[in-house]
């Protein structure tokens, strides 16, 4: 979102929406308009976010809100229903550290969510100011925004748009507090192609480029990774579009090494990995390594890129496993549970049994194999060697009526 005194296509200062008078813009994109309000039932000031995507939509002079042209009339009523979707699913949440919805509405003909105006700075103004953190002092901003997104994440629902200019530290407690959730923005921009005016270069993973991109906590995660970079380093990471190819990406591990533990910034490199099954795959997977430094990863080996491209360490193992990837290991991996005196005996893998077996297989063909387990060898060796003491014993028999008869001829 930018900041403005006030845009021309926005709704007039003191203008009503039911309850709210709009006192002031407080910032706009190209998705809509976000107005500080004030509730006259409730005496209180709250947000207000306008449903208005500027590439098929437009103000008329009586305020209300069409599309451009008729043909867009199905992009923008499709985008409009994924806003009041949004709504509602983020209505559901109550939690300290994701900005609340009070209520949404139609009117104008598009729609607005009534959401609580949480007083403060935002992160970028805030690093602005002071330029960067510590690491104890980024655990302190990142530990609530990780408990309240896992809140989100675990309702199945992305907030795809993770940046400094949406996380506000609050003028009452200090603490942070998550807003501007981003998934109908995308939907939208995914909608109508202009996917790259929603997102933001740097705290956007590639997957958020492309319609079939496969987002998931993942992609919120490089997002945090995103800002934790830029908390660090005071500057924010490459845009991911420029990382697919020689990437000049500087690890935070390598930029910020004995200014914070090796663990915390290998953490943050292991969020930004381009590959999103490279990343973790959850909140509690990656908090459990950035703020309790406790690895679920055993060795894990950080992979670390050079400006030309090249890495320094192992590249981690992919977090997903394909079914045969697990069966394969579940039976490598699996317990012995025949005891040893056992294999010997009946696998012949000790001295006694391989005689054993010798012995048999030498004056009775198949009976070896049979005592290892080897069915159909057995089953083979018996018939080839009923086959061949048949022709043997043919072989005998013709001799011995030759002999016998050269024995008697007068």
């Amino acid at each position: 979102m930018h900041y403005a005194q006030h845009p021309l296509n926005a709704l007039p200062r003191g203008h009503r929406l039911h309850e709210y008078e709009l006192l002031r813009v407080l910032g706009f994109g190209g998705f809509g308009m976000t107005y500080l309000g004030f509730d006259h039932n409730l005496d209180k000031a709250v947000a207000i976010k306008e449903y208005l995507p500027d590439d098929i939509a437009a103000r008329t002079r009586n305020n209300s809100v069409i599309p451009k042209a008729s043909q867009f009339r199905g992009d923008f009523d499709w985008g409009l229903d994924r806003f009041l979707d949004e709504a509602r699913t983020l209505a559901r949440f109550d939690h300290h550290h994701i900005i609340k919805v009070h209520r949404f509405f139609e009117a104008h003909g598009t729609a607005y969510i009534v959401m609580e105006y949480a007083e403060g700075e935002t992160l970028s103004e805030f690093l602005n100011r002071n330029g960067t953190l510590t690491e104890t002092e980024l655990k302190a901003i990142l530990k609530p925004i990780l408990d309240g997104l896992e809140v989100v994440h675990n309702a199945d629902f992305l907030h795809r748009d993770i940046k400094p200019d949406n996380i506000i530290i609050r003028d009452e407690d200090g603490l942070p507090v998550l807003l501007d959730f981003g998934a109908a923005r995308q939907a939208i921009g995914v909608k109508t192609c202009s996917i790259t005016s929603i997102i933001t270069p740097g705290y956007a993973p590639i997957e958020q480029y492309s319609s079939r991109g496969d987002q998931g906590p993942w992609t919120d995660i490089y997002a945090l990774g995103g800002v934790c970079y830029r908390t660090l380093t005071g500057q924010a990471p490459d845009d991911a579009t420029d990382r697919l190819h020689d990437d000049p990406l500087i690890p935070v591990s390598k930029q910020c090494s004995g200014q914070a533990s090796q663990r915390f910034l290998s953490a943050i490199d292991w969020a930004l990995a381009m590959d999103e099954d490279d990343r973790p795959q959850s909140i509690g997977e990656w908090r459990t390594e950035l703020i309790e430094g406790k690895s679920r990863r055993g060795n894990f080996q950080p992979t670390i890129f050079t400006a030309s491209g090249t890495t320094s360490s192992p590249k981690p193992q992919k977090r997903k496993t394909t079914g045969s990837q697990k069966r394969s290991s579940a039976k490598n991996n699996a317990p012995q549970m025949v005891s040893q005196k056992g294999r010997n005996i009946s696998a012949g893998q000790g001295s006694i049994g391989n005689v054993f077996a010798a012995l048999c297989s030498f004056f009775i063909p198949g009976l070896g194999q049979l005592i290892q387990g080897r069915l159909l060898i057995a089953v083979i060796q018996f018939f080839a060697a009923g086959l061949l003491w048949m022709i043997l014993l043919g072989w005998v028999i013709h001799l011995w009526a030759v002999l016998d008869a050269a024995r008697w001829r007068p």
